[in-house]
């Protein structure tokens, strides 16, 4: 059976995906997906039936990688065939457009409207989508290198010309561990250098964290068990001032590249002292924040939810996911025909069973 649904075109809904065309990838039957409604999707289907599939299959076409770890290409093909094909229709402000990405096991094209893309710049610009699982509590509860590693995405997603700062800053850090090892001593101008980029780094994740503190605060007030509560997001160095530390060996061992940043509620932090449902709606918002701070200006998100609201009761699960309606285009996947609050809109309702999906159950 293949992908099954309305076959008229709604040109007057600027929704952000229109169409998914998938051919031969993963679990799922080939065929078409239609959306007609403006505020998004629910995708509903037991463990195993591809709805994940169908998620990173919308992510695809937009960003012409995987959100899964250790994905290739090869594995996105489904198993036994040497190609597949993930396609679609959108619009941006009045054009409407028409992609698909060709794969195989080594190499993979983009088309637009017919014509072969080989700059991708302007294409990541027009359609935009984002992935949020059940796995986001990491935020919190993963390493210092994770948390790191989330929040320089966002600086650099922010404000491009820092991915240059971050690289000089990697390498210079290299030397640094390379002339410990060798026991070679280590110039002053280096040093310095160290200095100037780390300085640089710091203060642009203290701007992002800023930002996010200014927005943060408003929107736990949604939330009963935060209503009267005080957030913030801090920025936590291993020293308070780069410029105060002399050239020892040791000194690649403080910096930028082992700071940490965490969300404290009640000056308590949220991952040592709260619990995983407050964890979880603060992780939801923050990387929400993230994703809308960055997006290009214009630009309609995608919101590709992996049945992220686990751990949560009624009442919080209703609130996050008006809150993320209301910022987004949301494709919800989801085990439960009933996990859809009446305060939210009205969106598209498939099901899924065995990589076939339907409008009906």
């Amino acid at each position: 059976c293949g992908i099954q649904c309305s076959s008229g075109a709604c040109y007057h809904i600027s929704s952000v995906l229109r169409r998914l065309f998938t051919q031969r990838c993963r679990n799922l039957s080939d065929g078409v997906l239609t959306f007609e409604s403006p505020h998004g999707a629910i995708l509903i289907g037991d463990n195993n039936q591809g709805k994940t599939s169908v998620l990173e299959s919308m992510y695809y076409l937009a960003n012409f990688k995987s959100f899964l770890r250790k994905t290739t290409r090869k594995t996105v093909i489904r198993y036994n065939v040497d190609s597949a094909v993930i396609g679609g229709e959108f619009k941006h402000y009045d054009t409407v457009y028409q992609r698909y990405v060709k794969l195989e096991f080594n190499q993979q094209w983009v088309f637009q409207n017919q014509e072969l893309l080989k700059n991708h710049t302007v294409a990541h610009t027009q359609l935009g989508a984002d992935y949020i699982s059940a796995d986001t509590i990491r935020l919190f509860y993963d390493s210092p290198a994770f948390r790191r590693h989330q929040l320089d995405v966002c600086v650099q997603k922010k404000k491009p010309t820092m991915r240059t700062i971050y690289r000089q800053y990697d390498r210079v850090i290299q030397q640094k561990i390379e002339s410990v090892k060798y026991g070679r001593e280590w110039p002053a101008v280096y040093h310095e250098r160290w200095q100037t980029l780390g300085t640089r780094i710091v203060e642009e994740r203290h701007t992002m964290l800023n930002t996010l503190n200014q927005h943060v605060q408003p929107l736990i007030h949604q939330f009963s068990q935060l209503e009267h509560t005080a957030t913030q997001v801090r920025y936590i160095p291993v020293v308070s001032d780069l410029y105060s530390q002399p050239s020892t060996p040791e000194l690649y061992r403080v910096g930028p590249h082992v700071d940490d940043w965490g969300i404290y509620i009640n000056d308590q932090l949220v991952s040592q002292y709260y619990s995983r449902g407050i964890n979880r709606i603060l992780a939801l918002i923050i990387v929400s924040l993230q994703i809308q701070l960055t997006q290009p200006p214009g630009q309609t998100h995608q919101l590709l939810l992996d049945d992220p609201f686990i751990e949560l009761d009624a009442g919080n699960k209703a609130s996050i996911m008006q809150y993320l309606w209301n910022q987004f285009y949301c494709i919800y996947a989801t085990t439960s025909a009933s996990d859809h609050p009446s305060t939210l809109p009205h969106f598209d309702q498939f099901y899924i069973k065995n990589g076939c999906i339907h409008p009906h159950t």
